[in-house]
C-alpha cells in the first residue's frame, strides 16, 4: 500500500515537473526599480535589487507587497506597484489593497501604469481628520478619471493640518512624499472646511510648486479644481500626410 501511494506520488510530481510552457504563469516586467526584501516589509533585509524590464514571476501577495521571483531564481517581496498595472482602490487609513495585477501582459502592464508615471503623474490623496472614507474613495475615483493621473493609493494626514493647508504647503508636501514609495509626482490634499465643504491643496513635486488652494462644495468640485490646476494634456499627434 505504502509502495503504491510512492508511486503515486512521484508520477504526480513528474506530471507537474512537465507542465508544457504554456500552461506556466509567464513573468511579469518589473515597472520600476526597487529593492526585493526578505520579508514584506518596509524595515526587512534588502536581498537584491531589481531594475526596471526585470522578468518578476509573482508568487503571493501581502500587505501592499507582492512576492516574486527573479529570472535567477531569487525569491523577495516589493510593493505591489512595482509588479502592479491597475489603479489602487483608494480608501482611508492608507489603504492601499485591491490591486489588480495584468500578470504576462506587457504591454497592458505598462499602459495601464503610465509606465509608473513617466507619462502620467503619480498621485497620492491625503487626507486629514474630518474627511470620510467615503468622501476620500469618491474623491479618488473622481481623479482616476483624469487621464494624467495614476492614482497610486489614499492616506491620512499625520497630526492637525493648518487651517487651508492640509498638506503644510510644499515643505509639508514634500515631507509626506518622503515617506512614500514609489515616488509620487503629486499630492492632492483636503480637509472639512465650512458648511461641508472640502478645503484642498494641490502640490507639484516635480515642479516644487503649490499648484492650487481652495475651497470646494464637495469633491466634484475639488476634482475640477485638481484637473484645472494641471497642465492640459497632450493633443494626439496628427499623422504625417504621405508625400505625393
Amino acid at each position: 500500500m505504502l509502495r503504491h501511494i510512492a508511486a503515486v506520488l512521484i508520477l504526480s510530481a513528474a506530471a507537474l515537473v512537465s507542465l508544457p510552457a504554456a500552461a506556466r504563469k509567464p513573468p511579469t516586467p518589473a515597472l520600476a526599480d526597487a529593492p526585493l526584501r526578505a520579508q514584506p516589509d518596509d524595515d526587512s533585509r534588502i536581498v537584491a535589487h531589481i531594475k526596471a524590464g526585470d522578468p518578476l514571476t509573482t508568487l503571493g501577495a501581502e500587505n501592499g507587497f507582492t512576492r516574486v521571483m527573479t529570472k535567477k531564481g531569487k525569491r523577495g517581496w516589493v510593493h505591489d506597484e512595482v509588479v502592479v498595472a491597475a489603479q489602487t482602490q483608494a480608501g482611508l487609513g492608507g489603504d492601499t489593497t485591491t490591486l489588480a495585477a495584468n500578470e504576462g501582459d506587457t504591454a497592458t502592464a505598462l499602459r495601464g501604469a503610465g509606465t509608473l508615471g513617466k507619462k502620467k503623474l503619480k498621485t497620492i490623496v491625503v487626507t486629514a481628520a474630518g474627511v470620510s472614507p467615503e468622501s476620500a474613495k469618491k474623491l479618488a475615483d473622481l481623479l482616476r478619471k483624469d487621464s494624467r493621473l495614476y492614482l497610486l493609493r489614499s492616506i491620512p494626514a499625520e497630526g492637525t493640518p493648518e487651517a487651508g493647508k492640509p498638506l503644510g504647503g510644499l515643505e509639508g508636501a514634500e515631507k509626506i512624499a518622503s515617506s512614500q514609495k514609489p515616488d509620487p509626482d503629486l499630492l492632492v490634499g483636503v480637509m472639512a472646511g465650512n458648511g461641508g465643504a472640502l478645503q484642498y491643496e494641490v502640490v507639484d513635486l516635480q515642479k516644487k510648486a503649490v499648484l492650487a488652494t481652495g475651497e470646494g462644495a464637495g469633491e466634484d468640485a475639488v476634482a475640477s479644481a485638481v484637473g484645472g490646476a494641471l497642465p492640459a494634456a497632450s493633443p494626439a499627434s496628427s499623422p504625417t500626410p504621405a508625400a505625393k
